[in-house]
This record gives structure tokens, C-alpha cells and sequence, in this order.
């Protein structure tokens, strides 16, 4: 059952975090005075607590991609980031902490120079309380493009160290998760030279030492990975979207929802792989013959040990070829045993989602085109099968 579906403001949804066991935040960006601001806001059972907007001077553009609570302190750590509308598109990483209570700024830092493009899109804890965020910077070699980035940040988010990773192409870290057993686990996608997309699966020590990384991908598609969620014990799995009939590029939003469940430790490529494709479906209309859609952009697991999987499909009403948000229930074999689809009038999908008492909450991006542009699109579900 979707039980809350709402629009709430202009913008784009970025991540969602729980705070002090029962209230979420969530983060991204929202409109003023005709461009984007960083935003974040706690909600308490649905009720707004407070709401924050966060710019940095001398930037046109903001926007927060993903959020973790401090252990042992009552802030949040988020993270993405700030542009310039100048001829270089410039682009920089950025660091926001925010006060848990009060939904103020405490501090930004902003990583990047000019006529450079940096990015954070995800973040993540360990037990111990250190911080890794990943993301994009430029590659070693400048014909490269960027390299996938991973960084260790101080609690006052100054870079403790860094770490580059990829091929040939330009290539990016989406997710990332503390591993079983110490180190870190990274998703993204890697691009080789002929505009061919793999999936990328990246190890690191305590450090930021890279200990393997690993391209996956269906046989005879192209693919991207936005998600790494941890299971049970070793387990973990990874999630995006796969093309079978592109010929050449980087996967576009037109592909196939592909999971891939996995089991290991950060010191050694996973020792099992069991992979799944979703089938992409139109829901609204199913003798339509053009492109049907589905990716997956998060995961989780529930305390009972159910997959969730959130992203888009094939809108369930309006013309064809749009998309609304979509949430799956994965079963053992990796198939949807439960599905709930929904959005507004155009292309809308969830990025974000998190699992508390028995009810999923997540967020997302209702973009109603030229009629009133990008939305928040928030959600809140109560699956059947959870148990």
C-alpha cells in the first residue's frame, strides 16, 4: 500500500537518513529566488520538526545527494554538490553538518578549484564513526575525463585521504557501504575508451588503499551500478540498470532494473554471484511496443532480511515512455514478489530509501516538465510481505 505520496516543494530529492531512531531527514535541493539551494528536512510521523536551506557564496547551484547521522552526536553529515554558471561549468564537491535539533548550518566545506569538476554522491559510517564519501574528480590522465573518487573525511569534513579509481573512459562512484569485516565497498560505473559501460565494483581498506575492483555487467549489455546495500552476515548485493540493445554510449534511462546478489569481504572479490534482470514494463499500456523502462537507483535490506529495491518503470498512466517511482519486494531468487508504482503526470522516479518499523519511506523527483518542473516526490509504504 502506498499510504502518503506527496509533491511537497520544487526541487530535486537527493538521499533520506533516520534520526534518533524515529524521525527522517530527508536532503536535496530546492528552488529559490530561481536556482537551486541545498535543502534538508526532519519529519517526525509526517509532521515537519524543521526544514533548512544551505547555499555557499559565490556558487549559483546546490544540491544534496545523500546523508549519514553521526554516531554519537546529534548532527548530520550530507553531502554533494555546488556549481558556477561560468564557461568551465565548474563544479565542486561539498560537505554540509547539520544540527539534528535545530536544522541549522554548523559548517560547509567545499573540495574543488575552478574549471574542475568534482562530486559527491553518496556517503557512509563505520562502527568506529569514520566517514567515506564517493563520487567523481578528474582522472590522472586529462584524456580520461574523471575517475571514480573516494575520500576520507574528518568529522569537521576535512579530507583525511583520497583514492582514484577506473579505466580509460570517464568513469564514477554512486554508492558506497562499510564492509563486513572493516573496509569499504563502492558501486559505479566504469567507461573504456569506446564509450562501452560496465558496472564497477570497488574495494578499499581503513585507509582508502584500493584492494580490487571488479567490472560487472549481463552478458552483451551495457551497465551502470548506483546501489550497494549489506545483508545478512557477508552478504551484500548491487543494483542499477543494464542495456542489451545499445550498440555504443553510456546507459541512458531507457534500460532494464539488474540486481546481482554477492556475498564477501572487502579483502577479496565476492565469492558468489547470483544476477537477475528485471524485466522492464509500461504498466499503463501493456501492447505498447516502444521502449519499456526500469532501473534501480537504491537497496536496502529489512530486519527480517527482505530486499527492497527502489527506482522507476514504465508510468503507470499517462503517454507512453514516461516513468514513475517504483519500489520492489526481491525475493530469495531475485524475483519482484511485490511491486507499487507511482508518480504525477511526467517522468518521475525515487533515488532514496530507508525502512523503519515496518514502513518504507523514501524520495524521490516528480518532474512535471514545462507545467510546473521538478518536484520532491516523497513516499511512504507499508509492503505486505515484509514478514
Amino acid at each position: 500500500q502506498v499510504t502518503k505520496a506527496q509533491w511537497p516543494a520544487k526541487g530535486q530529492g537527493g538521499g533520506i537518513v533516520w534520526l534518533n531512531g524515529h524521525a527522517s531527514v530527508y536532503v536535496g535541493s530546492q528552488w529559490a529566488a530561481g536556482k537551486p539551494v541545498g535543502h534538508a528536512q526532519l519529519l517526525d510521523y509526517s509532521m515537519a520538526k524543521w526544514q533548512g536551506s544551505y547555499t555557499e557564496t559565490g556558487y549559483d547551484g546546490h544540491h544534496l545527494a545523500d546523508a549519514v547521522t553521526r554516531t554519537g552526536v546529534d548532527e548530520l553529515f550530507a553531502v554533494g554538490s555546488v556549481d558556477i554558471a561560468d564557461a568551465a561549468s565548474t563544479t565542486s564537491a561539498w560537505v554540509v553538518r547539520i544540527d539534528g535539533t535545530t536544522g541549522k548550518s554548523v559548517a560547509t566545506q567545499v573540495h574543488g578549484t575552478k574549471a574542475e569538476q568534482r562530486r559527491f554522491h553518496a556517503v557512509t559510517q563505520s562502527k568506529a564513526g569514520a566517514l567515506v564519501a564517493v563520487g567523481s574528480a578528474p582522472a590522472k590522465l586529462k584524456s580520461d575525463g574523471e575517475d571514480g573518487w573516494l575520500v576520507g573525511l574528518s568529522g569537521k569534513a576535512a579530507i583525511q585521504w583520497k583514492s582514484l579509481v577506473g579505466g580509460a573512459g570517464s568513469d564514477a562512484l554512486h554508492d558506497v557501504i562499510a564492509a563486513a569485516g572493516g573496509g569499504y565497498l563502492a558501486v559505479g560505473v566504469d567507461r573504456d575508451d569506446k564509450a562501452q559501460s560496465s558496472g564497477l565494483l570497488v574495494a578499499i581498506d581503513d585507509a582508502g588503499k584500493v584492494l580490487w575492483q571488479k567490472t560487472l555487467a549481463p552478458k552483451g549489455s551495457q551497465a551502470a551500478l548506483w546501489s550497494i546495500a549489506r545483508g545478512p552476515a557477508t552478504a551484500y548485493a548491487v543494483a542499477g540498470g543494464a542495456d542489451t540493445g545499445q550498440t555504443g554510449g553510456s546507459p541512458q534511462p531507457h534500460f532494464q532494473a539488474w540486481l546481482v546478489r554477492l556475498a564477501g569481504a572487502a579483502t577479496k572479490p565476492p565469492v558468489s554471484n547470483i544476477e537477475a534482470v528485471l524485466a522492464a514494463t509500461t504498466p499503463q499500456d501493456k501492447a505498447y511496443k516502444g521502449t519499456k523502462t526500469s532501473a534501480i537507483r537504491d537497496l536496502l535490506w529489512t530486519p527480517s532480511g527482505t530486499l527492497v529495491a527502489a527506482g522507476w518503470t514504465g508510468a503507470v498512466k499517462g503517454a507512453t515512455g514516461l516513468i514513475d517511482g517504483a519500489v520492489w519486494l526481491i525475493s530469495k531468487n531475485n524475483k519482484a514478489s511485490e511491486s507499487h508504482f507511482f508518480g504525477a503526470a511526467n517522468k518521475d522516479h525515487m533515488t532514496a530509501i530507508t525502512y523503519y518499523g515496518g514502513t518504507i519511506h523514501g524520495i524521490g523527483t516528480a518532474d512535471q516538465g514545462a507545467l510546473n518542473g521538478p518536484h520532491w516526490l516523497r513516499a511512504t509504504i507499508a509492503p505486505h510481505k515484509l514478514s
